[in-house]
């Protein structure tokens, strides 16, 4: 989630760059982004938060889900600035996602990946303390 705040998010017909923390976007859009990068950063927090704290699954298990949240949030918000975009431009330039549009999907995908395995271990450490 991290990336998404360096990769351009949107390429318009002109060479413009739309990207999650402003950099290279034209002037003529007014479009203010911060929310978004606000989303994108506090995920990429969140779920680092959650790697470290792996001696308390269940705290770990309840930022994951968080960090679910945020990351379609962020997907959501990726959309309607995209959409505003389009708005502003008008029929002049043709806006497409950028390399950043898309990595929401894989944080979406690793975040499932760690609620099955924080999942897993939480099983195995009530199936060790039953054998106790």
């Amino acid at each position: 989630m991290a990336a998404m705040a360096f990769m351009p998010m949107l390429k318009d017909s002109a060479g413009g760059l739309y990207d999650f923390m402003g950099r290279s976007q034209p002037a003529r859009s007014g479009l203010n982004n911060y929310v978004v990068h606000l989303v994108v950063l506090a995920s990429a927090l969140v779920f680092a938060a959650a790697v470290f704290l792996f001696r308390n699954r269940p705290l770990q298990m309840r930022l994951v889900r968080f960090n679910f949240l945020l990351v379609a949030g962020s997907i959501a918000l990726g959309a309607f600035y995209l959409n505003n975009v389009q708005q502003v431009c008008g029929t002049a330039l043709t806006v497409n996602p950028g390399a950043g549009f898309f990595l929401p999907v894989p944080a979406l995908l690793f975040n499932w990946l760690a609620a099955r395995g924080i999942r897993a271990d939480e099983r195995r450490v009530r199936d060790l303390n039953r054998i106790r």
